[in-house]
C-alpha cells in the first residue's frame, strides 16, 4: 500500500505527463522520473516503483481534459511547502559590515536570511548557516 506522500508524488508524475503527452498509451509511456528531481526520486525508489505506480494513476486520466489536470497539478503544488517561493542573493550592510543574505519572497510575505560561514567543532568542519535577519 503506498504512503499518502507516495502516492501523491506518483500522482503529480501523472499530471504531468498527462499535460505534456495527453492520455495514457502503453506504446509510448513516459519516463515519469524525469518530472521530479533526482533526490525525490532516490527516497521514492525505496519503497516503491514510481514508473509503475504513476503509470497506474496516468491511466486513471485517460479521457480527462488536459485542462482538468492542469487544474489539478496547480491545487497539488500550491499545498507543498515552499511552492510559489523565489529566492534572490544580495547583500545586507550596516556601518561596518557587509552580509551575504538570502531573500525569500513567497505568498507568506519577505524573509532575509544571512549566510554565515562558520567551523563547527563538533562535526569538525566549515559549515554554512543560514540565520533569519529580517521578516
Amino acid at each position: 500500500m503506498l504512503s499518502a506522500q507516495t502516492k501523491t508524488i506518483a500522482r503529480l508524475c501523472a499530471l504531468v505527463a498527462h499535460i505534456e503527452c495527453g492520455d495514457f498509451s502503453q506504446e509510448r509511456v513516459p519516463k515519469y522520473s524525469s518530472y521530479i528531481p533526482m533526490s525525490v526520486y532516490n527516497v521514492y525508489a525505496k519503497n516503491s516503483d514510481l514508473q509503475k505506480d504513476a503509470a497506474i494513476e496516468h491511466s486513471k486520466l485517460v479521457g480527462v481534459p488536459v485542462c482538468e489536470s492542469k487544474v489539478e497539478l496547480l491545487h497539488i503544488a500550491s499545498s507543498i511547502q515552499g511552492y510559489g517561493i523565489e529566492l534572490f542573493h544580495g547583500r545586507l550592510s550596516d556601518d561596518k559590515t557587509l552580509k551575504k543574505v538570502d531573500i525569500y519572497v513567497g505568498n507568506d510575505g519577505i524573509r532575509v536570511f544571512s549566510i554565515n560561514h562558520e567551523f563547527d567543532l563538533k562535526q569538525g568542519k566549515d559549515v554554512t548557516r543560514k540565520v533569519l535577519e529580517k521578516r
